[in-house]
């Protein structure tokens, strides 16, 4: 492997985890006090599992990324699959805010199911750019799809809970 194919590899898993480093801080100051006292499904993951579950998610994004930003030559679908991931990355940020820091998970819902909208086309977009790439998505898609679902059914069974925050 090329020093640049190193030098890429490693920046794409670094980006990535910075970006789960600052999800994590958005998150773990309200893990145990408000976002213990909700009522949640019994099939979300007990709070010691969202760290590990999220570092392999970052990793897999990361080499996902990688394969993206590596797969040949400069070409329209490369490298607006790469805008997409951002985007991607970006919304996945601000779920995580408006969820946790403005503790209302009706607008986290509707920002997940943007949030879902882009995971999907990137997943279509990477799968034109690199198949690798594009299967590498999958775990993250099926975590977006359960934390929207979570997120509903958080709604439900916490009816106090605020629509919308202003």
């Amino acid at each position: 492997m090329a020093v640049r194919n190193v030098f890429r590899l490693l920046l794409s898993i670094g980006a990535v985890y910075i970006i789960g480093i600052i999800a994590f801080l958005i998150a773990a100051q309200l893990l145990p006090t408000w976002y213990a006292s909700l009522n949640k499904p019994r099939f979300i993951p007990s709070d010691t599992l969202f760290v590990p579950i999220g570092m392999l998610i970052c990793f897999l994004l990361g080499l996902s990324l990688y394969l993206i930003w590596n797969a040949g030559s400069v070409t329209k679908d490369r490298k607006f699959c790469l805008y997409l991931f951002v985007t991607m990355l970006i919304l996945n940020l601000v779920g995580l805010y408006v969820f946790f820091d403005l503790k209302s998970p009706f607008m986290a819902l509707i920002t997940m199911i943007m949030q879902l909208a882009i995971v999907i086309s990137t997943t279509i977009e990477a799968f034109r750019v690199s198949v690798p790439a594009s299967i590498l998505l999958i775990p993250y898609l099926i975590a977006c799809l359960i934390a929207a679902i979570a997120s509903y059914l958080i709604i439900v069974m916490n009816p106090g809970l605020p629509l919308m925050v202003i």
